[in-house]
């Protein structure tokens, strides 16, 4: 696991919202002070995602110090996401399916203004929020027939 993260899942996305000095109580790693090493790819799911997972590790931090996070689509309403470590290369991703979002995939209308993008973190924090939804708890709006 990456040191000095902390991850929160939030299965739904009315159930919390982030304060503007929450980011604040979690203090950032040290700051890249090297080149970004290439990702360790030694899982079956790193291997698979290896292009995306490369490509990762040449941009700049932007989580948590020496870290970057990144997400790709993985069909509709979800996404895959990683977090590297720039300083050592080690990846860490979940294990299984994707993130899924919390706004009905049929839905006719475009998802809601104060709906919180997927993930929200900072180069200058080490807290990482994850907004997945379980789609079993969600209700979807279909469009009448």
């Amino acid at each position: 696991m990456i040191t000095r993260l902390l991850i929160i899942f939030a299965f739904s996305i009315f159930s919390h919202v982030v304060l503007a000095g929450e980011f604040d109580k979690y203090p950032p790693a040290s700051k890249l002070n090297v080149k970004p090493v290439k990702p360790i790819l030694d899982t079956k799911v790193k291997r698979k995602f290896r292009t995306r997972l490369r490509e990762a590790a040449t941009e700049i931090p932007n989580f948590n110090g020496h870290y970057h996070v990144s997400y790709w689509g993985c069909g509709l309403n979800c996404i895959v996401w990683s977090v590297i470590n720039l300083a050592n290369g080690k990846v860490w991703m979940i294990d299984g399916q994707g993130t899924n979002s919390c706004w009905a995939f049929n839905a006719t209308e475009p998802p809601p203004e104060d709906m919180p993008e997927w993930l929200e973190f900072f180069l200058t924090s080490s807290l990482l929020y994850v907004y997945d939804c379980n789609p079993e708890s969600v209700t979807p709006e279909y469009p009448s027939a």
